[in-house]
């Protein structure tokens, strides 16, 4: 059976990381293409690694070594946890991969548990990159015992098995939760949402006393932010004391507890796969159809609720593309609860906020789009939308708009809770209004742009269109990255010179809006995909 894991667990690492375009495909632009996706992930884990060194030496710095590790394990659980927990359902508990693969000559137990370790491989890359270049630096700085060392690559080992088995618990439970309704997707949604923003609130419940810890010596505030990292997340203790004090007992414990409670889950799951996927996939009884008056419409709003309905179909697809304006939404609100001044007076950046607020929202809103996989989401049945008598520019505007009328909402509410909740001058104002506005418009179109250069219509699960494809991925380095530039510069510009700053930006990503989508309106639909 060991046989059949490695190969089962081989087959689903190339599949997701697409190693067998790259290194056999005879297609070259199909190749360059990934392998210009594989350079872009290179540079975001350079990026990554950059980001965890320059903690650990600030952490150094201030003598608040001993946080370090504590630190490290507690930012990759949370990451490993938001990345597995949509995977759950449509990944783990998969029934219908697991019928085609069960034809083969393999054992049920051998695919459950591979589909775990391709989740645990990626699962400690992650691990490995954001945990290893602190504990490099602790190492350097403190020179601890040769006890570190050897609990320290043990614990690299183990650290994702947690965050992932709850994340996999939590995913299913809400699958079980919301299959047993009418409107599965939408209490899917709303039940992610809510986990989300819970987990948010929680945190920055938890770091209310910033202002009080600002005064205090440094050995107060590291005991406190220690406490606060133990509350979050309660076995950051046993690691953190296994590492920086040598405790074998605490050890023991997180290594004996990330093991079993892993390995018992993945036991019930493998010996009872087939009734638990059935019951997480059970869908509540509905009326029998019954024939009505049918109605006729224009083609572009059929196009529209074409859009609508294939939106509204994917748990994954709403709660992966909504939750960037929901955290808009909530920031908005927190501004307008805690006020500006408040803020500015935390950060000691007097009106940062107005300059800064607009480009904020903006990288929320940012963070994806729905058109960056709606075109791989149209899958095997992107030839019916090929042969029909439609123009290419009409398929492009519904996804474009629908985009857009998914957004509305929200921008809507943030722009109302701000405009009575902001203290500003009428041009203030106004780039609240024309900055995330311009974006999200920009966002649309980009996404759109970016999905047409990297289509994916293989894709046996729609997780991997929706979460894992190269478009996705290249629209939010984008999104991030047309944002936070300018962003940066708010905090060195004076307030004329961010004024102009904005008119600027407007400008250029309004300008690049227009090219890029006249651009893809050129193009022929039969020669994509």
């Amino acid at each position: 059976m060991f046989r059949q894991i490695k190969i089962l667990t081989k087959l689903s690492l190339c599949n997701q990381g697409n190693f067998n375009v790259i290194f056999h495909s005879k297609d070259k632009s199909q190749r360059n293409k990934y392998i210009g996706l594989a350079a872009t992930y290179a540079v975001l884990i350079l990026m990554f690694l950059f980001y965890s060194i320059s903690l650990a030496i600030g952490l150094a710095v201030v003598h608040m070594e001993d946080l370090i590790p504590a630190y490290a394990f507690a930012l990759i659980s949370i990451i490993i946890f938001f990345f597995s927990i949509f995977k759950a359902g449509s990944i783990i508990f998969d029934l219908k991969s697991y019928e085609l693969q069960i034809a083969l000559p393999v054992s049920p137990a051998a695919i459950v548990i591979s589909r775990f370790l391709s989740m645990y491989v990626i699962d400690l890359v992650l691990s490995l990159i954001a945990t290893l270049p602190s504990l490099v630096v602790y190492a350097v700085v403190v020179t601890p015992g040769v006890s570190f060392y050897f609990m320290g690559i043990i614990g690299l080992l183990l650290v994702p098995l947690l965050p992932m088995t709850v994340a996999s618990i939590i995913g299913a439970v809400i699958f079980a939760i919301s299959a047993r309704m009418k409107h599965k997707n939408l209490v899917t949604v709303l039940l992610t949402i809510v986990l989300v923003l819970g987990i948010l609130l929680g945190e920055a419940a938890l770091g209310n006393n910033s202002t009080i810890i600002t005064q205090q010596g440094f050995t107060q505030i590291s005991d406190m932010i220690s406490n606060q990292l133990r509350q979050i997340y309660p076995p950051v203790a046993f690691y953190s004391d296994a590492l920086v004090k040598g405790s074998v007992i605490d050890f023991l414990i997180f290594t004996l507890g990330s093991i079993g409670i892993f390995g018992l889950f993945v036991m019930v799951v493998q010996r009872s796969y087939v009734s638990i996927c059935s019951a997480l996939k059970a869908r509540s009884s509905r009326r029998d159809y019954k024939m009505q008056s049918l109605k006729t419409g224009t083609m572009r709003s059929a196009l529209l609720k074409k859009e609508m309905k294939r939106y509204f179909a994917s748990s994954i697809y709403v709660s992966n593309t909504v939750i960037g304006y929901v955290l808009m939404v909530a920031g908005a609100i927190a501004i307008a609860i805690k006020g500006a001044d408040e803020v500015e007076q935390l950060l000691e950046m007097p009106g940062v906020v107005s300059k800064a607020l607009p480009f904020a929202l903006a990288i929320m809103a940012s963070i994806v789009s729905t058109t960056s996989c709606s075109i791989s989401l149209e899958g095997r049945q992107w030839w019916i939308t090929k042969s029909l008598p439609i123009r290419t520019k009409d398929v492009f505007d519904s996804k474009i708009l629908w985009n857009l009328a998914v957004a509305g909402p929200f921008f809507l509410i943030t722009e109302l809770v701000l405009l009575f909740g902001i203290k500003t001058d009428l041009l203030g104002h106004l780039w609240l209004i024309l900055i995330p506005a311009i974006y999200i418009v920009f966002m649309a179109v980009a996404g759109l742009t970016i999905n047409l250069q990297f289509p994916n219509f293989t894709w046996e699960n729609e997780t991997v269109a929706v979460k894992q494809s190269a478009a996705v991925l290249v629209t939010s380095i984008v999104g991030i990255a047309s944002c936070g530039i300018p962003l940066a510069l708010v905090f060195v510009l004076g307030k004329e010179m961010t004024n102009v700053l904005m008119a600027v930006v407007s400008i250029v990503i309004m300008g690049i809006t227009l090219i890029l989508y006249k651009r893809n309106n050129r193009q022929d639909l039969q020669e994509i995909g």
